[in-house]
């Protein structure tokens, strides 16, 4: 973990605590206390953030639980089912064979050992990187996943919401429809080409718009179809919220930051999900008698 994201941690008064244990009596007096999450090869045994009694939206995870592990990783998607979280978001690109792997930036340079541009790269060359050692010595060796790598290891545990880089939709759509999870994943990619290919390939897929690409959030509907609409932060109003619950559109406002009275609000506005990048912050405020407001 990085240095500065351990200080704001610490700030936030969450604390970390690894321990090896499997004594029952010594289990139910960890499961008193008011922990983020556990991991475990046992996960029966755990209480996770799914099963709060605070009522809550969906959360989605931005790029796994990448706080905590390198970003797009399986360790953190790993981390978001073992926090208890429902949706991972990954980024796609695809490789020169036309493998489609998950990393954020067109170049491997910042988050692992390589260099140069993955649509450039053999997949045979890719599986080589490294993509965590740049975030901790811990995570030295981590490979940079497959699409279809990550699809098998959430299915049943979360949906995702995949971010197509540069990727052709035809490949993507098949993997999800090969492991059954169409209605488990949704699309979004900032080329409305491929958006439009996507609708074509399957009028079933599951699409996400973004609000604040259009003036008005008839226009993101009318264009789209979606079947999520995402929002900025708190930019949205109470009536753009009960519309799209009246079409039965899925509400997301993204919020990056970390400040409690910001995630505070996201929680309490009625929104039905929740696109993140410090999830690990939700339950601090979901079992806090004063929700550390501001």
């Amino acid at each position: 973990m990085k240095y500065d994201q351990r200080m704001e941690l610490e700030t936030l008064g969450l604390e970390k605590v690894l321990l090896l244990e499997k004594r029952k009596e010594v289990l139910e007096d960890v499961f008193q206390l008011p922990f983020l999450g556990i991991g475990s090869n046992q996960p029966e045994l755990l209480k996770t953030f799914s099963n709060s009694k605070h009522p809550h939206p969906k959360i989605v995870c931005h790029r796994g639980a990448k706080t905590f592990a390198p970003e797009n990783t399986l360790s953190a998607i790993d981390l978001a089912i073992g926090l208890g979280f429902n949706i991972v978001e990954i980024d796609v690109r695809q490789t020169k064979d036309g493998v489609p792997v998950v990393l954020h930036d067109s170049l491997a340079n910042r988050t692992t050992n390589g260099r140069g541009a993955i649509k450039k790269m053999n997949y045979a060359d890719v599986c080589k990187l490294d993509a965590g050692s740049w975030f901790d010595p811990f995570f030295a060796g981590e490979p940079v996943p497959r699409l279809e790598d990550v699809l098998a290891h959430v299915k049943g545990y979360l949906e995702v919401y995949i971010e197509i880089k540069e990727a052709e939709p035809e490949i993507l759509l098949e993997l999800v429809q090969g492991f059954d999870m169409l209605e488990q994943c949704f699309f979004w990619c900032e080329d409305v080409k491929v958006m439009d290919q996507l609708r074509l390939l399957n009028k079933d897929v599951r699409l996400m718009a973004r609000r604040y690409d259009f003036p008005t959030l008839k226009d993101a509907i009318e264009r789209y179809s979606p079947q999520v609409i995402e929002f900025n932060g708190l930019k949205f109003t109470h009536e753009e919220l009960e519309h799209c619950q009246e079409l039965d559109i899925l509400s997301m406002p993204f919020y990056m930051g970390s400040k409690l009275s910001v995630l505070k609000k996201l929680i309490d506005s009625g929104a039905d999900m929740l696109n993140l990048g410090n999830p690990e912050l939700i339950k601090k405020i979901c079992t806090s008698t004063n929700h550390y407001l501001e």
